[in-house]
């Protein structure tokens, strides 16, 4: 029996293309899903599981004490003027963006 065959006209349940419509638009796409099934059968055909890559822990720490201290000082070196000049800045890109 072929690939597209109906193998009971009767019982079409079991057809790939007789799925509802999805509830949600997946989450993974493009290139991130062909990794996933790529990394899917390595696995199935060397019948072991692939670990992935892990972040050093005390990398992310390092960046997470960094990025905390880094607006902070940033801030505690601007003038009020110059503070102001920023949040004006920031307000006028935000009310210049054009209506959707």
């Amino acid at each position: 029996m072929g690939y597209f065959e109906i193998p009971n006209p009767g019982n079409r349940a079991g057809l790939w293309h007789t799925r509802g419509m999805p509830r949600r638009a997946s989450k993974r796409q493009g290139v991130d899903a062909f990794i996933e099934s790529a990394r899917y059968a390595v696995e199935r055909t060397i019948g072991e599981r692939i670990i992935p890559h892990k972040k050093n822990p005390h990398a992310v720490a390092l960046s997470k004490l960094g990025a905390a201290k880094g607006g902070k000082a940033r801030a505690a070196q601007l003038t009020r003027e110059e503070r102001s000049a920023i949040a004006l800045r920031a307000a006028r890109a935000r009310w210049d963006k054009p209506k959707r």
